[in-house]
């Protein structure tokens, strides 16, 4: 009898354990889930911490794309920005003050799907910014003109371009990204939506 209460024991004492691994297994993967999807945030939207209405907007009119991923033609894409269109004006704005980094010009022709004019950006313009000590990077693209040069300064809300149709693009709109703190592809982009005021 005294055998039979001591293996009863043991038994109990095992399931017990396990069952304790179990929990604490589980509660560490809980832990690791909410550490990688707050590191995702802090990389994908926290990183600048001025307000969302501290940046002005690149263009009238609504986002008809937003960033994240995407499918276009049948295949799944990550949008590094949001593109703005069905604007009654067609000017670009700087969204903040800032130097001009980059300033491509050459594409000439309408833009189509697949075409590679500009990396496939077509005519764009990028602008580097300071803001209380906060470095970041904006992209302005598939325009029709660029009305800056590399070096210059220019002021938040100074036209800096007209939104056209060049490069991998169909019908006429703005493509803008938004980087921190330098445009280095996905690594680096976040959306721009946190920070301009815009739907």
């Amino acid at each position: 009898m005294k055998i039979f209460k001591s293996r009863k024991s043991k038994v109990l004492l095992s399931i017990g354990t396990v069952a304790f691994t179990g929990v604490i297994a589980f509660a560490f993967l809980l832990l690791s889930d909410y550490t990688a999807a707050e590191e995702s945030k802090q990389k994908k939207g926290s990183i600048l911490s001025f307000s969302e209405s501290f940046l002005a907007a690149p263009a009238e009119g609504k986002v008809l794309s937003y960033f994240g991923p995407r499918t276009v033609l049948q295949n799944e894409t990550e949008h590094l920005g949001i593109d703005i269109g069905e604007a009654e004006d067609n000017s670009t704005y700087a969204v903040a003050a800032g130097t001009v980094t980059k300033v491509y010009s050459q594409c000439t022709e309408n833009g189509h799907v697949g075409s590679s004019c500009g990396d496939g950006y077509g005519n764009y313009i990028q602008v580097q910014h300071v803001i209380e000590g906060q470095q970041f990077e904006t992209l302005y693209a598939h325009l029709e003109d660029t009305l800056v040069s590399e070096g210059q300064m220019v002021e938040v809300n100074e036209k800096i371009g007209t939104i056209g149709n060049s490069g991998n693009a169909v019908g006429k709109a703005l493509h803008f990204e938004l980087h921190v703190p330098h445009k280095n592809g996905q690594e680096t982009a976040i959306d721009p939506l946190l920070y301009i005021p815009m739907k």
